[in-house]
């Protein structure tokens, strides 16, 4: 049997083909995504399932935030992901190594919108999450900050 799972608000609804839904309490808002598409799933196997949620207008797909260095902020992304800087914001610093308390390792500034992929890190900086980018277009290779703990500035971006 083939089904389709969406947590919405809390409810899990479970969509057969045949169109019969049925629900059960969730405590998480996402929707489960593979490479841009909404994912089948075939009821007779065990997935690994990523919670996200889609945010259309921007194109992006948010993890649950989890803490890959103890101690240090939360994070979204991993590596090889393609992130953006958020458009509530302003721009990102990309720095020349992993340390946000000084200013003039930044060498390049990322603005909203603008894309990078992930190929390295993370690091925790003054419990600042850091990764290792690529900003598309231009080539700078540098390391900016995800997330303080209290906000987040980059956000996976799909491909």
């Amino acid at each position: 049997m083939k089904f389709k799972q969406i947590h919405v608000l809390g409810i899990l609804f479970v969509f057969l083909l045949s169109g019969c839904a049925t629900t059960a309490g969730m405590n998480d808002v996402n929707i489960d995504v593979v490479d841009e598409e909404e994912t089948w799933y075939d009821g007779e196997k065990s997935f690994d399932q990523e919670a996200a949620f889609i945010d259309e207008a921007q194109g992006a797909a948010q993890r649950t935030p989890y803490r890959p260095i103890t101690g240090c902020a939360p994070s979204r992304l991993e590596r090889n992901d393609i992130a953006m800087v958020t458009l509530g914001g302003g721009p990102n610093g990309i720095r020349s190594y992993p340390d946000t308390h000084p200013s003039d390792n930044i060498i390049y500034r990322a603005q909203p919108g603008e894309l990078m992929r992930i190929i390295g890190g993370p690091e925790c900086s003054y419990g600042w999450l850091l990764w290792q980018v690529e900003v598309y277009g231009n080539n700078v290779v540098g390391w900016t900050p995800e997330s303080n703990g209290d906000e987040f500035w980059l956000e996976r971006h799909l491909k």
